[in-house]
């Protein structure tokens, strides 16, 4: 992995600090709706009111049941928006470079939780727009285990609260979350019991590279 050199990451940091500092993001996650034997898409998008500059971010995103029905997460991820033009790092992705972009774990329920994150490779950050843009993309089929029925919806949220959840500028100060909203997936359709309910992510990058940028030196 190239990153730039400290003393130009400051001297970069300088220039715009001052219109970054104090500055804060959003996150929205998008609804969507699951058809029988198909799949269900959802969008992590993040916006700046004020001009924030993301250098490092890590995400951990919680699929919640209803009732005795469940959706998981896919494990390996996909990480299909790495090469959508809309990514907040395009072209400058750690994670385009490294993949897989995270890992699947079990919170409350089998394969509930993704965690997952990534970093400009150039060290540089990338200013957050003012409108919505791509951040991580998650991708939903039906639990092998725990079909859910027509009707049912399930909440795919951002856990804010979470060691995994972060958001760095080039010196590696925190940037703070102000607005964070959930996603609903909603199935219209009967799923049959063969098929799995799964929530691929893409676009996040591996913990270990959020890992190993985070542990930079600064100066």
């Amino acid at each position: 992995m190239q990153r730039t050199p400290p003393a130009i990451a400051l001297l970069v940091s300088l220039l715009i600090g001052p219109m970054a500092r104090g500055a804060t993001i959003d996150l929205t996650i998008t609804d969507a709706a699951l058809a029988p034997g198909g799949t269900a898409t959802v969008d992590v998008l993040i916006s700046s009111p004020d001009g924030a500059v993301l250098d490092v971010f890590g995400l951990e995103v919680r699929v919640e049941a209803v009732g005795g029905q469940r959706l998981e997460f896919a494990s390996p991820p996909a990480d299909g928006q790495l090469a959508d033009p809309g990514y907040l790092f395009f072209g400058d992705s750690t994670a385009a470079l490294s993949p897989p972009a995270g890992v699947v774990v079990s919170t409350l329920a089998p394969g509930d939780t993704y965690l997952g994150g990534d970093g400009t490779d150039s060290g540089l950050g990338v200013e957050v727009p003012g409108t919505p843009t791509l951040l991580a993309r998650l991708v939903l089929e039906a639990s092998r285990d725990a079909p859910p029925g027509p009707g049912s919806a399930f909440t795919v949220s951002i856990v804010p609260g979470s060691a995994s959840t972060f958001f760095l500028d080039p010196t590696f100060e925190p940037i703070p979350l102000a607005g964070l909203s959930s996603g609903t997936v909603t199935v219209v359709g009967f799923i049959p019991e063969p098929s799995t309910l799964v929530l691929t992510s893409g676009g996040v990058a591996l913990l270990g590279l959020v890992r190993r940028a985070r542990g930079r030196p600064r100066e």
